[in-house]
């Protein structure tokens, strides 16, 4: 489970990292600031999930847990979003928002990238796995 936890914050800070160089470009250090809240509104959610994967043993559960994961992260992603752009100043506003839906998209993808990866590794998913021809 760690190794997960640790592997999606090692790929979102690095894909953090790499856009750095484009938000200064778009908003200075300001867009640094929008786009790292972003990365940590949608990120939060994301390892919570993953935290929460290893308590449903059967693939459906966890399938389960995938879904309701989904639905936490959006509520957040939405709750959290919102509040900080009622608290913005104009100027980083669009560059924010641009920045909440790249790294809900790519917490979203990472984690069902991991999620898909454990279901296919398990041996009490019944072959659900690949399966060679």
């Amino acid at each position: 489970m760690t190794r997960k936890l640790v592997g999606f914050s090692t790929i979102l800070l690095g894909i953090w990292a790499a856009i750095c160089l484009p938000a200064i470009m778009l908003a200075g250090a300001a867009g640094v600031k929008a786009s790292a809240a972003a990365a940590a509104i949608c990120g939060v959610p994301a390892l919570a999930t993953l935290a929460l994967q290893p308590a449903r043993r059967t693939p459906q559960g966890r399938a389960l847990v995938l879904v309701a994961g989904m639905l936490v992260r959006m509520g957040i992603s939405l709750g959290a979003g919102l509040t900080v752009y009622y608290n913005m100043d104009e100027r980083t506003l669009d560059h924010f928002l641009v920045w909440l839906v790249f790294f809900y998209f790519v917490s979203l993808f990472t984690e069902v990238g991991f999620v898909v990866h454990s279901l296919g590794r398990d041996p009490s998913n019944n072959g659900g796995g690949a399966r060679p021809v």
